[in-house]
């Protein structure tokens, strides 16, 4: 089937074991650390496995949004979400809550962390511009006093820090900074083949071959990493310090807590940009408070818990003892308020700040974070919001997806995925996909993605993902979704933006069908409604279907009708139902004051599935 079961370098080996749908069931590492994988019918992981048999379970609701999480200990946390599918509600083990309020756009107004007694341990208040951007954050704990130091600094025609403080910075010929600032001196950094940092200030990194970092090591000795890479976004599980003492990660909506060697479990508690700014213990008593300068400069900390999830923490960006964060994809140093080396995406003369490689979130770090090192998302993405920015941001790590999706971002000036408003580049956009499309390049890209998908970073949700991408590229251009190739997945790609709508409520057997096929399974009638209501009038998951215009009339051409003055009004010359239409025909039937069509098993069937542009979950019970 193509799937990826082994990766061999002079380090090692990792070994991957797959079900009977391509999910990864079984993953070991170099260091033979074995993780493993349970899925339910709609294809949700449902138990994630740990080396020495930790296992963390999860549930969902009929809309697959996350509602249970609970770790080896029994701790559970568990989420609440509005009729829109926002997350409204975390319940912690601990006792602790955090609530979140939206504005009619579906920005966070108020999110507030209270203990189990209803005392506020945070509470963060937001106003926003009609663009989307923070223009007010109030809070209600008070920031520490923050030292000024004034730093002199400049640049040359390639974005590059050219001097710091009147010491000239170095690169080597990748664009990798070589020699610059790092806690107030000029450091040597050195790189390996790939672009990674390898080593700085007596700290060295080591990763697999997939990118993950693995170890670090400095003065105090050698620090390892149980990652799961299989998740959305990338996981640390576990990490083992240099004298052997191992803290254990436990995720939902992002880090949730730790577990510590002795059994201590401790919560985090973020602000919008998930960033820890508390630390509880298993009683709900704050241990740790951190605060942080715009560009996630940690300016304060009270307590003794060490961790590196702070800045950013929720999605897994690591904070160096040296000062570094590690991205994923590259380090950021917030005292130069950039990254150390040039981002690998393009930036086009139509948007100024894309263009500069080395800047952090373009410039607007108070309403946009980049957990990957690659480009900005809007924050604080939760509940479904936030599994959807996972996604995305996977997509961004995986090398040929990354750059179809950007490609298609920019075009469309919408994350593809999370639907999200991004910078649109416009007119360039479009002008990059011809330039693909007139190479003959576009199809190409897009196997690459399915199996790039299908190998690594998204194995388990890698048909939602690459089904995503086609629908979405259906959207930005009849020419491109002409030459999308299918790599075994459905691709619905007609290149309209004209569509109908109908909607179909289903079983989660028939959804998960949806899923891996992209067609609506066939049952007795399979009957499709003009009207979300009446399809919410039944038990299942209920769909909302983009198909492209003139597919009724298509139909229609298929198609008989029922007796009633509605039909008959309506298509007049269609004959009238007889017995066995649903093998070969579509029934037109009234049903209320609407005309709800059953597609049958045969033609007409056929020809909904083949004019799919797009769908998406809007209810079920």
């Amino acid at each position: 089937n193509g799937n990826i079961l082994t990766v061999t370098d002079i380090k090692g080996i990792i070994t991957r074991e797959y079900d009977a749908l391509n999910r990864v069931t079984k993953y070991t590492d170099y260091s033979g650390n074995i993780i493993t994988y349970t899925y339910d019918a709609v294809g949700n992981l449902e138990t994630l496995t740990y080396p020495e048999d930790k296992a963390v379970n999860y549930e969902y609701s009929v809309v697959n949004s996350l509602t249970k999480v609970t770790d080896w200990a029994g701790r559970t946390t568990t989420y609440e979400y509005d009729a829109n599918s926002r997350l409204t509600k975390e319940n912690r083990p601990n006792g602790t809550t955090c609530a979140y309020a939206y504005d009619e756009a579906g920005q966070i107004t108020q999110q507030k962390d209270t203990d189990q007694t209803g005392n506020t341990i945070n509470q963060y208040d937001y106003q926003y511009d009609k663009t989307g951007n923070i223009t007010t954050e109030t809070m209600t704990q008070e920031l520490q006093t923050v030292q000024t130091t004034t730093i002199v600094m400049t640049y040359d025609t390639h974005n590059r820090l050219a001097t710091y403080n009147g010491l000239a910075v170095e690169y080597d010929a990748d664009g990798n900074m070589t020699k610059g600032p790092l806690g107030g001196e000029l450091k040597n950094f050195t790189y390996d083949s790939n672009n990674r940092l390898t080593s700085v200030a007596g700290t060295t990194y080591t990763y697999d071959t997939e990118n993950n970092r693995i170890a670090t090591t400095d003065a105090n000795g050698t620090t390892t990493y149980v990652i799961n890479p299989q998740s959305n976004i990338s996981q640390l599980l576990i990490k083992t310090d240099p004298n052997g003492q191992k803290t254990y990660y436990i995720y939902g909506l992002g880090l949730i807590g730790q577990e510590d060697t002795d059994g201590t479990y401790k919560t985090y508690h973020y602000d919008k940009r998930g960033s820890t700014t508390a630390i509880t213990d298993i009683a709900g008593a704050v241990t740790d408070r951190y605060d942080y300068g715009p560009y996630g400069e940690q300016v304060g900390h009270t307590g003794n818990t060490v961790t590196p999830f702070l800045y950013n923490g929720r999605d897994g960006v690591m904070t160096d003892t040296n000062g570094l964060y590690y991205m994923r994809a590259r380090y950021y140093n917030p005292e130069i308020k950039r990254f150390i080396n040039q981002d690998v995406l393009l930036g086009n003369i139509t948007e100024g700040q894309s263009l500069n490689k080395y800047a952090y979130v373009n410039g607007n770090p108070i309403s946009y974070t980049d957990p990957f090192g690659l480009s900005r998302d809007i924050t604080a993405q939760v509940g479904a919001e936030l599994l959807l920015n996972a996604v995305t941001l996977a997509m961004d790590m995986t090398p040929g997806l990354a750059e179809a999706k950007g490609i298609l971002q920019i075009a469309n000036g919408k994350d593809i995925i999370t639907g999200q408003e991004l910078s649109r580049l416009g007119e360039a956009g479009n002008l990059a996909i011809n330039t693909l499309i007139d190479v003959g390049m576009f199809t190409g890209v897009f196997t690459a993605v399915a199996v790039a998908a299908k190998s690594t970073r998204i194995a388990a949700g890698t048909r939602k993902v690459f089904t995503a991408v086609s629908r979405t590229l259906a959207k930005v251009g009849a020419k491109a979704g002409e030459l999308l190739a299918t790599t075994g997945t459905k691709v619905v790609a007609k290149g309209t933006v004209n569509t109908e709508t109908f909607y179909r409520t289903i079983s989660k057997e028939d959804y998960e069908i949806l899923l891996k096929t992209g067609k609506v399974p066939a049952t007795r009638e399979t009957f499709i409604s003009p009207t979300q209501s009446f399809a919410e009038g039944y038990n299942g998951i209920t769909v909302e279907f983009k198909v492209n215009v003139g597919t009724t009339n298509e139909i229609a051409n298929a198609g008989v009708r029922d007796f009633s003055d509605l039909t008959k009004n309506a298509y007049s010359s269609m004959p009238t139902v007889q017995k066995g239409w649903n093998s070969s025909s579509a029934y037109f039937k009234k049903e209320g004051s609407q005309i709800n069509i059953g597609l049958g098993k045969g033609n007409g069937l056929d020809i909904f599935n083949n004019n799919i542009v797009d769908y998406k979950v809007v209810g079920g019970r």
